[in-house]
């Protein structure tokens, strides 16, 4: 996906989430299957999770400390905007 985010020139949204998060899975049912919140990241950004599993190294660099925990990155590698919690 950071592939695809670079060349298409969008912001990469990552959602770092982990086993037995109920938060996880209520923003995954909640916010990001939400008609509205859909029409607005489509488009617009590459989406894509990641599990605390796969992640631990990256997840440790970027100083994330529960989850969620959502990113928004620009195809340059700069975070804009970092949220924790249930959004």
């Amino acid at each position: 996906m950071k592939e695809v985010a670079i060349e298409k020139k969008k912001p990469l949204l990552v959602m770092f989430t982990s086993n037995n998060c109920t938060f996880c899975r209520k923003m995954i049912s909640d916010t990001y299957s939400n008609q509205q919140v859909k029409e607005l990241l489509r488009g617009r950004t590459e989406s894509v999770m990641a599990h605390s599993d796969h992640y631990a190294s990256l997840i440790k660099k970027l100083g994330i400390r529960g989850y969620p925990s959502s990113l928004l990155i620009s195809p340059e590698g700069e975070v804009l905007d970092f949220m924790e919690g249930y959004v």
